[in-house]
């Protein structure tokens, strides 16, 4: 089964592509293209805020305790914990953590921003 979830950003191997695509492939979850929000597209969960695309190397539990060291700090320093994750068109087993509560003005994490898996 195929999925689709688009976002204010799409954070994939140390990039931040603004209104974008990413589509899944469920049953390995594999990443089947990441494309341009350019219109609508059937069947896509769209989110407010910003989608990291990881690998197994990076655990959840691992990224919210860096999360407390980042608040009210610039988004892109914490996405940088991500940016060892050599994600590519071909990598299976990938995650997606939803990145919500965010000051887009400043590009700065807030105090409530929370970290939520979409896929897993």
């Amino acid at each position: 089964m195929v999925r689709r979830f688009a976002a204010q950003y799409i954070y994939v191997s140390g990039e931040m592509l603004p209104r974008h695509v990413v589509e899944i492939e469920t049953k390995d979850n594999s990443i089947i293209r990441i494309f341009s929000l350019d219109k609508e597209y059937s069947n896509t969960e769209f989110f407010n805020g910003i989608i990291v695309v990881f690998s197994d190397a990076i655990s959840l539990p691992e990224i919210n305790k860096e999360l407390d060291l980042y608040r009210n700090k610039e988004i892109i320093d914490f996405l940088e914990l991500f940016k060892k994750n050599d994600i590519n068109v071909f990598s299976k087993n990938i995650k997606l953590v939803l990145i919500e509560n965010i000051d887009f003005l400043r590009m700065k994490l807030l105090p409530d921003t929370q970290l939520i898996m979409i896929v897993n």
